[in-house]
């Protein structure tokens, strides 16, 4: 039952609109002076307040501007109501934040409709605060599963600045979300080889987190029983796969997986569809790509890949990078892209391997993007790996 108080100095005027409103069983009370009222919406909590403007103690306007300054009972209803139904009312109701004003000269049925209009106009607001308070909560509680999610996929992501037998790697990872689909790493297989693991997961968001740090954990169990890099990303496909089948949404990852055998001088790869690693032949002054193509994991169950082999020679070096290194400014032109990343890494051949990653964001990615428009880019990844 909705609750009505009555403001009026008059307690013929109270009782007489209260009888009306009894009459539509509403719950009513009268006051017959300000302060009396503001007790009285305390210890009550109507959920509308008619108040006569004219009151001997304190403006019904007052009192309106009063009850919408209190967070408490700022949501109740205020109907102000005046003798003179003068332009001057009307703008002071307006600058209280009245809800509504009357003419005291008004029948039963007029006040019986502007009530149940008020009323209902009440109902619809408490859903929508209510509404939005429940957006807010869960807001927050997104927000800090965004942000547990991202210190997990940081912590699988990590900084690389490392030397192993001869061979120098640097990464820099930009997530265009809080979290992105970008995984990466590079770990000691035995006393002279090192693997490089380089993916790019379908999508963005928590969703694409939880698969990097799936795949993460596929590619350290595997990589210890297969060391050929093709049987590598043919198990992880069938892995993948399997622990995807019964998820509807057609998710997928891109992966390049690369050996490195320090003893032989020789990288061992296999690709599943991620960007070519760009290799740097620093004796003949040449840039080509380290070419190997496969369908992304994830995609169907059982799929071969191209085993391939590339030699090196002290003063190489490899730039592995995902497919959001090109998208930023040639998206549409690969062979502008990989013209460009020739003459830079000729140029930068000879710096340290953190010097190269700093050369190749600075040149390819946007640091001044807005977000709308990093939003329409893919994460970027890079590593640099020096012979």
């Amino acid at each position: 039952m909705n609750k009505i108080l009555v403001v009026d100095s008059s307690p013929q005027n109270t009782d007489l609109v209260s009888q009306c409103l009894r009459t539509q069983e509403y719950e009513t009370f009268t006051a017959e002076s300000g302060y009396n009222a503001l007790a009285k919406i305390k210890l009550h909590k109507p959920d509308l307040i008619i108040i006569d403007v004219d009151l001997f103690d304190m403006s019904g306007y007052d009192i309106c501007k009063t009850i919408k300054s209190d967070p408490a009972a700022s949501n109740t209803v205020v109907l102000l109501v005046s003798a003179r139904d003068t332009k001057d009312f009307r703008l002071r109701a307006t600058e209280v934040d009245a809800d509504d004003f009357m003419e005291k000269n008004f029948d039963s049925a007029t006040l019986i409709t502007k009530t149940k209009t008020l009323l209902r106009l009440k109902v619809l607001s408490d859903q929508l605060k209510q509404k939005y308070i429940e957006l807010e909560d869960k807001n927050k509680m997104m927000d800090i599963q965004i942000q547990m999610s991202r210190q997990v996929q940081r912590s699988l992501i990590p900084d690389i600045d490392i030397e192993f037998n001869g061979l120098t790697f640097y990464s820099s990872y930009i997530p265009v979300m809080e979290i992105g689909g970008d995984f990466y790493d590079v770990f000691e297989l035995n006393a002279h080889c090192y693997a490089v693991a380089m993916g790019d997961v379908s999508g963005h968001g928590i969703a694409a987190a939880l698969l990097t740090s799936m795949l993460k954990m596929m590619m350290q169990n595997l990589a210890a029983k297969y060391f050929n890099p093709d049987q590598f990303l043919f198990f992880m496909n069938k892995e993948f796969y399997k622990a995807l089948n019964n998820i509807k949404n057609e998710m997928y990852a891109c992966i390049f997986y690369a050996v490195i055998d320090t003893q032989k001088a020789e990288i061992y790869y296999s690709n599943s569809g991620l960007a070519l690693p760009v290799f740097v032949d620093s004796k003949n002054n040449k840039v080509f790509e380290l070419v190997s193509n496969g369908t992304p994991i994830g995609m169907m169950e059982n799929v071969s890949y191209q085993f391939n082999r590339q030699s090196y020679n002290k003063g190489d070096l490899v730039l592995f990078h995902t497919d959001g290194l090109a998208d930023v400014f040639y998206k549409d032109n690969p062979q502008e892209f990989m013209k460009n990343m020739e003459r830079l890494l000729l140029d930068v051949k000879s710096e340290s391997p953190k010097a190269i990653a700093e050369f190749v964001l600075s040149e390819f990615y946007n640091y001044n993007a807005t977000d709308s428009e990093k939003l329409a880019l893919d994460d970027v990844s890079v590593i640099i790996c020096k012979m």
